[in-house]
């Protein structure tokens, strides 16, 4: 009975969220989620912003994120990043952000040992709070031109659409890439969309690029869960990914979110680890 009044509570309380203004807050959650890794530490700033039921990544499987977390040690070391592109759904229950981050061996450290770009869903609470429902990154060697600006991406109001759940889609998205071997389809991206993947970096609306940066590649995926905000405009999926290539065969994850466009769902982000 609790669980249902929790959920006809958010149902209830996000039907007249403006996209905007919750993309807004969304970005603010990981600006104050990075002030404490950079203040406290890493360990303490995940174990303050996770869901409880957060999914986070380990050797290619989708693991409970508060587990590998409080099984970490704080230390010297600093974790540090920010968004430069924040979205939400229109009902406000879920939202994502990605940027740079950088590590570094010593909190006193100028120069960063290992640099990337995350990807973070979040998901709104019923007290009102984001939290984390699940974190992947993509490392790269080097970083050039590191953005600052932030990019509110909210696309506004959706019309109602008669578009398959999510879970459909990404089962049959996933069947005609593991056809093919490859990681994308062109016809599936939005018209505006970011392809993160490590050995090329954030690629942002160039497909061309993707396509040079993997022949020679081949790809198989396995979804394995996903959800779709109540305004059924914004969704995110995940799951396993296995890449060969010339050297040999590295199992990782992907993460993928989904915007409603033209009554269809496309692709906004989609995201592969390096394995």
């Amino acid at each position: 009975m609790k669980s249902l009044i929790a959920s006809l509570f958010v149902v209830a309380a996000f039907t007249y969220t403006d996209s905007r203004r919750a993309a807004r807050e969304v970005a603010d959650a990981e600006l104050a989620f990075a002030k404490t890794s950079r203040e406290s530490n890493t360990v303490n700033a995940f174990l303050r912003y996770l869901a409880d039921d957060a999914i986070m990544f380990r050797q290619g499987e989708p693991v409970d994120g508060l587990t590998l977390w409080r099984g970490r040690t704080a230390d010297s070391t600093l974790l540090n990043w920010w968004p430069v592109v924040a979205d939400a759904s229109e009902s406000g229950d879920l939202g994502y952000t990605t940027g740079p981050y950088q590590f570094f061996n010593k909190r006193t450290d100028r120069v960063p040992v290992a640099n990337g770009y995350y990807s973070t869903i979040w998901q709104r609470q019923t007290d009102g709070t984001w939290r984390i429902k699940i974190d992947l990154g993509v490392r790269l060697d080097t970083i050039r031109n590191l953005p600052r600006e932030l990019v509110l991406a909210s696309t506004g109001k959706v019309k109602s659409h008669s578009a398959p759940d999510i879970k459909t889609v990404e089962r049959d998205h996933n069947a005609n890439l593991n056809r093919k071997f490859v990681s994308f389809d062109q016809s599936a991206l939005a018209k505006n969309f970011r392809i993160h993947r490590a050995f090329i970096g954030p690629v942002v609306n160039n497909v061309t690029a993707v396509a040079t940066a993997e022949k020679g590649m081949s790809f198989r995926f396995e979804f394995v869960n996903g959800a779709e905000s109540a305004a059924r405009d914004f969704s995110y999926t995940y799951g396993k990914v296995v890449r060969k290539d010339l050297t040999g065969e590295r199992k990782s994850n992907y993460l993928r979110v989904w915007r409603i466009e033209n009554g269809k769902w496309k692709l906004v982000l989609d995201v592969i680890t390096e394995g």
